[in-house]
């Protein structure tokens, strides 16, 4: 159980893999105790990536949401700065007497929030030049590789498509010498009283979720934001914040594979994030963990909730 403290604002995370029915959840939660939504997804950072990555419409978006759509995918913003926003946006709810419900998959993105990050080295341009360089003549695979020799905490929990982080933390290890996990060790005292509700489904339920999620997602118009995202100049091949299956998308578009190629491709590939994201939050301070179609178990995470907001 996560130690209380009366001295410490108190909030709420829901957490877990992807497709399990955390927005949902999270927007139920937020209606009945008058609370609002900050994300923590890493890729819904980004404006255009939407359908992909099961981001609401705005018309959905109620109660608020906050932090999504904050970049366009030429941007990139580390995990300390998204922590800085997230924190100045749960101050400003908090003096509304609005009740903070974090949601979200990024592990690292919670913790930084929960507990800050440690001083990190600021870019360097030169190191940056370097590593951009073997990408241009070697691939990232090359730069992913040498990460998970120096590193292999860190790159075991991130794509190996991620070229910003994939840049930023051989970038931190190139200035320090130190792989950048052992740099990135937080405090054990969070700076909130958080109750963190994790969800989960045995396996073969998580795994038809998922596959009903991207059967959704390209009868929602998938196919077609990626067409776009390709019309106004953008390569998946080429960019850091690519989310699972827009490349894949954009080779189909190319006629480099088949519709179903893809789309088997993208199943295992968000199997295995799922998969990695339920490891890393089995690490963590985890209040309760609940199945999300057990009616019996929502109704006993809600009332333990409020009980948790009470004391």
């Amino acid at each position: 159980m996560v130690q209380k403290s009366p001295l410490k604002p108190k909030m709420i995370a829901i957490v877990g893999p992807t497709a399990v029915g955390k927005s949902a959840l999270a927007r139920t939660l937020a209606g009945q105790l008058h609370g609002a939504v900050i994300n923590f997804d890493s890729q819904q950072v980004y404006r255009q990536l939407n359908i992909g990555t099961g981001k609401l419409p705005l018309s959905e978006r109620n109660p608020t949401h906050y932090l999504l759509d904050l970049l366009t995918l030429d941007e990139t913003m580390s995990a300390g700065d998204f922590a800085e926003r997230a924190q100045n946006q749960i101050e400003s709810l908090l003096k509304q007497k609005t009740l903070p419900i974090l949601v979200g998959g990024t592990g690292l993105y919670l913790k930084s929030i929960l507990y800050g990050l440690d001083h990190l080295p600021k870019r360097n341009s030169i190191i940056r030049g370097k590593l951009n360089s073997i990408i241009e003549s070697k691939g990232l695979s090359k730069l992913y590789i040498q990460l998970k020799q120096v590193d292999p905490v860190l790159a075991k929990n991130i794509q190996p498509n991620d070229q910003a982080r994939i840049v930023r933390f051989l970038e931190i290890y190139e200035l320090t010498q130190k792989p950048p996990s052992h740099l990135m060790k937080q405090p054990q005292t969070s700076l909130y009283d958080c109750f963190i509700l994790s969800l989960n489904l045995p396996r073969p339920e998580l795994h038809q979720a998922i596959a009903e999620r991207i059967e959704a997602m390209l009868q929602a118009g998938w196919l077609a934001e990626v067409e776009s995202l390709m019309q106004q100049g953008y390569d998946f091949e080429k960019l850091s914040a690519t989310a699972i299956g827009y490349l894949e998308l954009q080779k189909v578009i190319q006629n480099k594979i088949s519709l179903t190629d893809a789309q088997q491709a993208i199943l295992i590939q968000t199997r295995q994030y799922a998969k990695r994201q339920i490891t890393w939050f089995k690490k963590e301070k985890v209040s309760l963990w609940i199945n999300p179609k057990s009616e019996a178990e929502i109704a006993q995470a809600f009332e333990q909730i409020k009980s948790f907001l009470l004391k």
